[in-house]
């Protein structure tokens, strides 16, 4: 019997014993630590250093210590700003969180868009295991700096009348139009000989280290006039090259044209105005250019206007035609005739004409050039031709769409619902960072819901979770906003309603009383875990039941063998 006794209570403890483990097990599955608002997505500014908070959480079960946060590797132009990249926390209690502040910069070359920023998490529980997480926080970059663009605005001569067999300093004002800093900053002036012009140092390259935003600078050439040059009109070519801030390399060439020379005279008084006629050449220079939009898209007219000069001091330039032409047939002409008649051009007068141009809707992003025909003549019809080239920077043409939006389908005000869409691109080009948001009626149960990059051509399918929005009830219109970026960095959004109905107020469906109301928080069959002191409740329960009952089985036992000895 005592044998009987003790493997009873064996068992019980056993059973207990059990019971504990498994219930630890269940409940005790290490600490956790998460970011509790890595779905917020702040706006910053590129250039700009900020500070951002991120609230850490233990979600799990046991102390979380020597907590470290890194960064991964990432293509994001965005960096810590220490040079240590990483944040440690002694340590975090289950159920507990704690707000960190870390200091990041955007580089000032930052194109806008949504960039991902990979974090690490590694820590130990109180026994020094380990643990690893990954997280992901959403940064969303505006960039307003443009990027540097250098502009020849003026050239000038001192002195003004360039003689045969003197000098003259040729001035250049350079002017960095945009807001980025340009950096190693190369002038290089070429179309010099020794008939013409020379440098008098010899050297026709000249460097400025930095070129800030919105300033600009005098560059100086001191040049010798040859004795054999010829009266009237003189071409150099200056080209520029440059760096931004990102090191991307910049370059520009233009014509420089230097009118009025006097050259050397070795004839006759009486012969000059002939010589003059002979050796000076009108040329006609554009210089201006227009388009309206600035920013051309494949498939879009473009009102393309353009403005030419008469260089000449002396010589006026009739009978001109001109012709605008594509050099690749990327641009079609839109209306009308691409050619130009002008009468007459007075010496150093200018003309405006403008021209429709329609680019090809699959023609890909980048410059193309437009070609413009000049034939004229001089005041005795000697006829002269040239050629000036324009690229216009076309944008592929994008196009996203939404179709076939289903549901919500019936829900309770305060409870989920969700939206299920296709999406297609059917433009000529890759859209980027496509994100999902609703408006209306309806709210985004997540504050950011990132779709990622679709390719031309292509469709997805999403899910997006919903939320009615508080006091809306019965059938209520939302409106299922999609966001994307073109191949420039523009952001474009494309929008499309949907109904459902909101069960809210007096419009809640009654239910019977036999049936059990199941809502949307609920998790069916599932049941929450027990905590430990629960479990442990209900083990010493079990086990004082179970020795209660082994005192009553003890006793009939000892009671029935003292009746049978008596």
């Amino acid at each position: 019997m005592k044998k009987f006794l003790a493997s009873l209570l064996l068992v019980v403890c056993l059973f207990s014993f059990i019971t504990v483990v498994h219930a630890d097990d269940d409940d005790r599955g290490g600490p956790k630590v998460i970011f509790e608002n890595k779905s917020e997505v702040p706006e910053v500014d590129a250039g700009d250093s900020f500070k951002y908070k991120f609230v850490i959480k233990n979600t799990g079960d046991e102390t979380a210590k020597n907590i470290t946060i890194t960064t991964e590797d990432s293509e994001a132009p965005i960096r810590w700003e220490t040079a240590i990249s990483s944040f440690n926390v002694n340590r975090l209690t289950p159920g507990f969180n704690r707000e960190i502040e870390l200091a990041f910069t955007v580089k000032e070359t930052a194109d806008n868009g949504i960039y991902s920023v990979p974090l690490k998490i590694e820590y130990t529980n109180m026994s020094g295991s380990p643990y690893t997480s990954a997280q992901t926080v959403y940064f969303k970059v505006k960039n307003e700096l443009s990027k540097p663009l250098i502009n020849i605005e003026s050239v000038r001569t001192l002195p003004e009348n360039i003689v045969a067999g003197g000098r003259v300093s040729l001035n250049f004002v350079i002017h960095n139009v945009g807001d980025l800093n340009a950096r190693r900053v190369k002038l290089t002036l070429s179309g010099l000989d020794k008939d013409g012009f020379m440098v008098a140092d010899s050297i026709n390259t000249r460097y400025l280290d930095k070129l800030s935003g919105k300033s600009q600078q005098t560059i100086t050439y001191d040049l010798l006039v040859s004795e054999d040059i010829k009266k009237g009109t003189a071409a150099l070519t200056a080209k520029l090259e440059y760096y931004d801030p990102d090191n991307k390399e910049y370059t520009d060439e233009k014509t420089i044209y230097l009118s009025g020379i006097q050259g050397k005279e070795d004839k006759k008084e009486d012969d000059d105005d002939d010589d003059d006629e002979k050796k000076s050449t009108p040329k006609i220079i554009i210089s201006s250019y227009n388009a309206n939009p600035s920013a051309v898209v494949a498939g879009k007219r473009v009102n393309f206007s353009f403005t030419f000069r008469n260089t000449s001091t002396t010589k006026t330039i009739k009978n001109m035609k001109i012709v605008v032409s594509s050099d690749d047939g990327v641009f079609n002409i839109e209306a009308g005739s691409n050619s130009f008649y002008v009468a007459e051009l007075l010496p150093q007068q200018e003309m405006t004409r403008m021209i429709g141009l329609r680019p090809n809707q699959d023609t890909l992003s980048r410059a193309y050039p437009v070609s413009i025909n000049f034939d004229y003549e001089d005041g005795k019809g000697n006829p002269y031709t040239s050629t000036e080239k324009i690229n216009i920077q076309v944008v592929e043409y994008s196009n996203l769409t939404i179709n076939n939006i289903s549901g919500p389908y019936e829900i309770y005000e305060g409870a989920n619902g969700s939206i299920s869409f296709e999406y297609y691109n059917m433009g000529k080009a890759v859209v980027s960072n496509v994100s999902a948001t609703v408006e209306g009626a309806f709210k985004p149960k997540s504050d950011f819901n990132y779709i990622g990059n679709l390719e031309a051509g292509k469709s997805g399918y999403f899910d997006l979770d919903v939320v009615p929005r508080t006091g809306e009830s019965g059938e209520c219109t939302g409106i299922l906003v999609l966001s994307y970026e073109d191949s420039r960095g523009e952001v474009h959004t494309v929008r499309k309603d949907f109904t459902g109905y909101v069960y809210g107020g007096e419009d809640t469906p009654s239910f019977n009383n036999d049936e059990p109301i199941i809502d949307d928080f609920s998790m069916g069959d599932e049941k929450e875990p027990l905590a430990w002191w629960k479990i442990l409740l209900i083990v010493l329960g079990i086990a004082f039941v179970v020795a209660i009952i082994t005192i009553i089985i003890v006793k009939k036992i000892r009671l029935k063998k003292m009746e049978e000895e008596l």
